[in-house]
């Protein structure tokens, strides 16, 4: 059984610290070019790593590298399926 959509949301703001807004916007993949150079953001599986640019910050473009808390990767496997995004 799939867990309901608000659960991921929750889960990504408890293990993260990330306010709501930031969550929402958040990608699997996405790129910014910041002082002529590009900047990977996104939700990284493999690296176990979720690389973004805070709502809060954005004027100063600051980018935030977070770990993937072990219970939070089955949350975000089964989402990463649900919403059709190829692995690897």
């Amino acid at each position: 059984s799939t867990s309901p959509p608000y659960s991921y949301m929750f889960a990504l703001g408890l293990y993260t610290g990330a306010r709501l807004g930031d969550i929402c916007l958040l990608k699997w993949e996405d790129k910014v070019v910041i002082k002529n150079k590009t900047v990977k953001l996104g939700v990284d599986l493999d690296r176990k790593t979720i690389t973004m640019m805070p709502l809060k910050t954005q004027r100063k473009k600051k980018i935030v590298k977070l770990p993937i808390f072990l219970p939070l990767l089955p949350l975000l496997h089964e989402l990463r399926d649900e919403t059709g995004r190829k692995k690897g």
